[in-house]
């Protein structure tokens, strides 16, 4: 006796639009896929795993994954449809609070599907955007960066200390939203009782960079690091 349906029987009995929720019925409850296609033709469905609403790596190890992002199984009988899923990391488009390797592949963005490996062979000042620019969700792994370095890529000196920063936030296991940036430049609280003094120095050169910006921006004078208003951007 069947236990579940395919991704495409789901979708048809329950009248289903993209992006949805099912789940392998041999999962535990905090594991899903979000389908983003179907191709009745082929009988296959393509989409991406999550765990409690935070897109995860699971499939990695399935060939077709990588290349197309075809969902194993989705053919067979397994599935089960989860309507109280949240979806809200498919909406936003992007995958929060990852430090990237090589052969992770973009979620998001210009070159969506792309390995950074690609990414950097054709689109170097693309992956510096993104780790300047989406400052609470993007930046690459020491091996990454290492790796890069000796292959004879150049990076912007700024955006390897850019990187090296956010590395520190994912080291001490802070949140994402403990991650405050503004216009690319990541801010670290200075009174951060884990940080060394070489990490507090980098944390006072960011704010500086940041206040400066401020000022030039809006015409508004630098606060003090200590004042009311600088530490709420710590929040």
């Amino acid at each position: 006796m069947s236990t579940g349906e395919t991704i495409l029987q789901l979708c048809k009995q329950h009248q289903l639009t993209l992006p949805f929720a099912v789940r392998k019925n041999t999962w535990s409850r905090e594991y899903y896929v979000l389908v983003e296609g179907l191709d009745q033709f082929r009988r296959i469905a393509t989409g991406a795993p999550t765990k409690q609403g935070q897109l995860v790596r699971i499939f990695e190890g399935y060939a077709p994954w990588r290349e197309e992002r075809t969902i194993p199984q989705a053919n067979q009988r397994v599935w089960e449809y989860v309507p109280d899923a949240d979806i809200s990391v498919y909406q936003r488009g992007q995958q929060e609070g990852q430090v990237y390797e090589l052969h992770y592949r973009l979620f998001w963005g210009k070159y969506k599907g792309l390995s950074v490996e690609e990414i950097c062979q054709e689109h170097l000042d693309y992956l510096e955007w993104a780790i300047e620019r989406i400052e609470k969700n993007f930046c690459l792994s020491a091996a990454a960066i290492a790796s890069l370095t000796a292959s004879g890529l150049e990076l912007d000196p700024f955006i390897l200390e850019l990187n090296q920063a956010k590395l520190i936030w994912y080291a001490h296991g802070l949140a994402e939203d403990h991650l405050p940036g503004y216009y690319g430049y990541l801010l670290l609280p200075v009174d951060d009782p884990w940080m060394s003094e070489e990490e507090r120095a980098v944390a006072q050169e960011k704010y500086d960079k940041f206040m400066a910006e401020q000022e030039r921006l809006l015409g508004a004078a630098p606060a003090p690091i200590d004042s009311p208003e600088a530490k709420s951007l710590f929040k």
